[in-house]
């Protein structure tokens, strides 16, 4: 118990001691918004109106968990630039615990430690928590879904299903695209037989739902149609599927603001245009595009998966710009780079000397399905977040065999 408090006190410390040496943070990008929204709600106790449709009108494009929690913060301590970054620096540290204990049902209690030691330093991990991003609430909501079902399949309880189940319901109110988790979840959860093999993921989707239902409603309300995530699935699409984004060829293609892109220009900011039917109009329309010219989509799916690990062709853009929102200093950018590159290679390490926890395929399904979600349109390597936090369980692996193979040659 000891190396463990040690350890989470490590993480703690080096997460807040990011905040004490950038005392001049500002947000840059999605933090803005997150801002904004979660300040409307603290003042007013309503999500801020749309920027990019109807003016004043209803807003859905983010997922409301983290500007909620975000808000919560800011009334309670009545700061914003401090508060905030401390908050993702207790999330950051609950992540810490949370790979602490997936790995100690996956491997055992001294891999366990390492992967958490892993996950207290990783340069990725800890810049993360410096600004205001959704990814720092997303990531300890998957570990804890994830570790739910881990749970289930030792001692099968209904209120474990239920658990995982409203967890997932958080998981995609705070990054829609956590909806994908759903299949391993239903996968880990059908471990016993007969009716049980049913009744736990049936469980699990219909808590859900019901985690769903009021930000559902709300939107029905706001929009007068069914919402259950939001509005921002169409923004999302057309800046990665237009003619503009990939007119450069394979190697060149970048997720650009729609608002940016002549093709949907005459969309924004209409009063006859809400942002739900913004939303549909721009899937429509990056659906299209996607059908007319899949060799493009394709080549854009090629290169984004690279540059989440600041590599491949145009990484520099989508890293500068990722770090700006991330508020990386830029004296720790390097750092951020080598640190990245080590811990690939240490996961790739470390996948090889863990059979058991490689049959858990179900487990390693998450993460996978996860990433896949996002560079279907996006390359920051900011929403890399969530995968670093499992990855650190193989890097644990890997490091735990190495000093035990030192010891041993040493002896």
């Amino acid at each position: 118990m000891k190396p463990l408090l040690a350890v989470l006190a490590l993480a703690l410390v080096l997460r807040v001691g990011l905040i004490v040496a950038t005392p001049g943070f500002a947000p840059f990008g999605d933090p803005i918004d997150y801002d904004r929204i979660a300040v409307t709600l603290s003042e007013l106790g309503s999500f801020a109106p749309t920027g990019l449709a109807d003016p004043g009108g209803p807003s859905a494009l983010r997922s409301p968990a983290y500007p909620l929690l975000l808000a919560a913060t800011y009334e309670v301590t009545g700061q914003r630039f401090t508060a905030g970054p401390l908050l993702g620096a207790l999330l950051g540290t609950a992540t810490v615990l949370l790979v602490h204990l997936l790995a100690v049902r996956l491997l055992n209690r001294r891999v366990a430690l390492w992967s958490a030691g892993v996950a207290a330093v990783a340069p990725p991990l800890i810049l993360l928590n410096g600004s205001l991003l959704s990814e720092s609430l997303f990531t300890p909501l998957v570990l804890t879904v994830a570790l739910c079902v881990l749970a289930h399949r030792e001692r099968s309880r209904w209120w474990l299903a239920a658990a995982a189940g409203g967890l997932l319901g958080l998981t995609v109110l705070t990054r829609s695209n956590g909806l994908v988790i759903a299949l391993p979840l239903v996968i880990g959860l059908a471990h016993q037989t007969g009716r049980a093999r049913l009744a736990a993921p049936a469980i699990a989707l219909v808590c859900t739902a019901l985690v769903l239902v009021p930000w559902t409603v709300r939107n029905a309300s706001a929009f007068e149609r069914f919402l259950p995530t939001g509005t921002q699935t169409g923004y999302t699409m057309a800046g990665a599927w237009s003619a503009k984004a990939t007119e450069g060829g394979a190697g060149n293609t970048f997720w650009l603001v729609p608002q940016t892109v002549p093709v949907f220009a005459d969309l924004f900011g209409r009063p006859d245009v809400d942002e739900a039917d913004l939303d549909a109009e721009l899937r429509s329309r990056a659906l299209d595009f996607a059908a007319r010219d899949p060799g493009a989509v394709l080549a854009a799916l090629v290169t984004n998966l690279p540059r989440t690990f600041d590599l491949g062709p145009g990484h520099t853009d989508t890293t500068n710009t990722a770090n700006l929102e991330m508020a990386v200093p830029a004296s720790a950018a390097g750092l951020l780079r080598v640190a990245t590159y080590g811990l690939l290679l240490l996961t790739l390490a470390g996948a090889l000397l863990m059979p058991h926890a490689r049959g858990r395929w179900w487990f390693w399904l998450m993460p996978v399905l996860i990433h896949a979600g996002v560079v279907l349109w996006l390359s920051s390597p900011r929403y890399a977040a969530p995968l670093y936090a499992f990855m650190a369980i193989p890097c644990g692996a890997a490091l735990a065999v190495g000093v035990t193979r030192l010891r041993t040659a040493r002896a």
